[in-house]
């Protein structure tokens, strides 16, 4: 199912996974718009190994996130890569808007991008 932002757009809470390999977590108003400030690019919708909505650019600005590359390889073309920033959000509510991230769903995002990049659990 494709998630949409909501025409009045709540304060929602996310997760970044940027080129650096460095994740946090954001808080704001998010639609469309800022959405592709965040991912550099034409924000595209693509399947994620978590219950999630996930956004990456489309375009080929900023640097390559090898990070978010090897842990939505499942979405990737053969060889294709991911630029710029992404950005997880929560699965869409049955309106089909998306939701924040929660504490569960952040959990098991850095689980995954612990394992990965071979590190072990704090």
């Amino acid at each position: 199912m494709n998630a949409s932002f909501a025409a009045m757009t709540p304060t929602l809470e996310w997760v970044e996974v940027h080129p650096d390999g460095q994740v946090e977590r954001a808080e704001g108003h998010i639609d469309s718009k800022e959405l592709e400030v965040i991912v550099q690019g034409e924000a595209k919708q693509v399947r994620a190994p978590w219950d999630a909505t996930v956004f990456v650019g489309t375009t080929l600005s900023g640097r390559n996130n090898w990070t978010a590359t090897a842990v939505l390889r499942q979405s990737l073309a053969p060889g294709q890569s991911i630029h710029g920033t992404v950005v997880v959000l929560g699965p869409p509510d049955s309106d089909g808007n998306v939701t924040s991230i929660t504490d569960d769903l952040y959990e098991e995002v850095m689980a995954t991008i612990r394992q990965t990049r071979g590190e072990k659990a704090p």
